[in-house]
C-alpha cells in the first residue's frame, strides 16, 4: 500500500492513499478487511472468492512470468484463475498450465 507517495512504474498506473489515511489509522483498516477476507476464505465457497480475485486482476490475456523455484521460470498469458483460486497460465501453442505457488511477474 502507497500511503504516503506513488511509485513510478513504466507502464503501468499507480496511486498513493497521500493526505487520506495515516498509518496509524491505516493497519487496523487493513487488519479488519484480512480478517472478514480470511473469514471468506475458510467459511465461503472456494469460487466465490475466486471470482472476486478475477474481478479485480489483470485482463485475461496479459503476458506473465511465474517465478516457481530458484532456477525455475514459466511464461505465457493470464487465463483467470480456477474455483479453488489456482492461476491458469496459458503457454504457447495454447496449453493450459495450472500454477498453485509461485511469484508473479507482469
Amino acid at each position: 500500500m502507497n500511503l504516503a507517495a506513488e511509485p513510478e512504474l513504466a507502464g503501468r498506473k499507480a496511486a498513493s492513499l497521500r493526505g487520506k489515511a495515516k498509518p496509524q489509522g491505516f493497519a487496523p483498516f487493513l487488519a479488519t478487511s484480512f480478517t472478514r477476507l480470511l473469514g471468506l476464505w475458510r467459511e465461503g465457497p472456494p469460487a466465490l472468492l475466486a471470482q472476486a480475485w478475477l474481478a479485480r486482476a489483470h485482463p485475461v490475456g496479459t503476458p506473465l512470468t511465474v517465478h516457481a523455484g530458484a532456477d525455475e521460470t514459466v511464461s505465457g498469458t493470464f487465463d483467470g484463475v480456477d474455483p479453488d483460486g489456482a492461476l491458469r497460465l496459458k503457454r504457447d501453442g495454447g496449453r493450459l498450465e495450472i500454477i498453485r505457488a509461485g511469484d508473479v511477474e507482469l
